[in-house]
């Protein structure tokens, strides 16, 4: 084995597992086991009880940067890899309950079988994205090593950053609750990746408290987070120094009301409202609104095939919210396009066409009123997906249908 590892301050560090051939396991089956054995021991030594490993991803596109992670592209040389569990936390007592967690005494250390399940899958060997396969086929090469690993013992299993057929794994409870915990009777306890539970949303952190729900509802008992929220925007202050409120609806009571109104097609006023981001940066404003939508319509005038704001309401966005934190009030009868600039945006409303009481919108923004109401339709990434409904196979939106951010009402600010 010395010419698989070296010698970093003492410690003994082996090559990664791609250097280890299928003939040096057929020699020696016990070797994993051995090479286990030495890495539980000299991690004890540093204090540490709980390690990451076995990574039993099954690497089926070379393209993919965490490839070397992996022991082999075959699923049966995978499986027969996780013979480095027991050398990890120690052989696990005859006659125990199937998926007990295990550790056997001072030299050992919990170990972990990540990243649950199909990561080295994924469509042209993107890290983190979607891998397409059948239930079948998931099973036959990518779940292998997990069943394995809780023969073995396993403490802890990591979920995947990436989705299966378009579902995050991080939010999966058929995979997570009802597959690993309940038909393959997986004891121990199920962990995030390192800020796994916000890439639920895309883009990541959009909505942490729905994040944490969808993944603790899938089964998740521990999460990475890794850093503290940021203190929220809303409710806004009232008595901020400076305000800046922008976009081409934050006074145009026409587009407020829609179609159907006044006019069959609604009308448009009172104003437009452009800056530019040196006058946003010039003014030192506490925060911005920048109010954007639709156009008012009624009918067939209303189909779009791109569903896109009008000008200059995405320039605004750039404008004001790369400068200043910032609040997006969207004035539409319907989603539009917007997931190139979320990660721009601090807070994302959906007003919809709020009539002729545009203060009901204000109340809330400034805390008079908690946010309740959740999306009525599924908002999407890009056009290409549409349509594209809850319940569908490639399920995959911006925001799921019913998503929405609850809070309660403040005292004056």
């Amino acid at each position: 084995m010395a010419r698989l590892s070296i010698l970093v301050m003492g410690l003994l560090l082996f090559g990664f597992w791609t250097a280890i051939g299928e003939e040096d396991y057929k020699k020696d089956p016990e070797l994993v086991q051995k090479i286990g054995a030495g890495t539980a021991l000299e991690v004890r030594a540093t204090g540490i009880l709980h390690v990451f490993a076995p990574c039993i991803t099954v690497c089926r596109d070379p393209s993919w940067g965490w490839c070397y992670e992996s022991y082999k592209e075959d699923p049966k040389i995978v499986q027969a890899m996780t013979k480095i569990i027991p050398g990890l936390k120690g052989v696990i007592p005859p006659d125990s309950p199937k998926g007990i967690s295990y550790v056997a005494g001072k030299k050992k250390v919990a170990a972990c079988a990540k990243h649950y399940v199909g990561d080295g899958g994924t469509t042209d060997g993107i890290n983190e994205d979607n891998t397409v396969i059948s239930w079948h086929g998931l099973l036959s090469i990518h779940e292998p090593g997990y069943h394995d690993a809780i023969i073995n013992g396993v403490s802890t299993v990591m979920i995947s950053y990436s989705s299966w057929n378009g579902n995050k794994m991080h939010a999966n409870h058929t995979l997570i609750t009802a597959f690993l915990k309940n038909t393959l009777k997986f004891r121990g306890f199920v962990i995030s990746d390192w800020q796994g539970i916000d890439r639920i949303t895309s883009p990541p952190h959009a909505n942490h408290s729905y994040s944490i729900q969808a993944g603790i509802s899938a089964g998740i008992d521990m999460i990475m987070n890794g850093e503290s929220a940021d203190e929220p925007l809303v409710p806004l202050a009232k008595k901020a120094p400076k305000i800046l409120v922008a976009g081409i609806l934050p006074d145009n009571l026409g587009y407020q009301c829609g179609g159907w109104t006044i006019e069959w097609q609604g009308f448009g006023g009172n104003n437009l409202t452009k800056v530019d981001t040196d006058y946003v940066k010039s003014n030192k404003f506490s925060y911005a609104m920048v109010v954007v939508g639709e156009q008012p319509y009624a009918e067939t005038h209303g189909d779009s095939l791109n569903l896109t704001h009008p000008d200059p309401g995405l320039s605004t966005i750039t404008n004001v919210c790369g400068a200043v934190k910032c609040v997006v009030i969207i004035i539409s009868g319907r989603p539009l396009v917007i997931q190139p600039y979320v990660p721009l945006m601090d807070v994302l409303v959906a007003a919809w066409l709020p009539g002729t009481e545009g203060q009901e919108v204000a109340d809330v923004l400034f805390g008079g009123y908690g946010f309740t109401r959740k999306l009525p339709h599924t908002w999407f990434k890009t056009v290409d997906q549409l349509p594209m409904n809850v319940g569908d196979k490639h399920y995959d939106p911006l925001f799921p249908y019913g998503h929405g951010l609850t809070t309660k009402p403040t005292k004056a600010n």
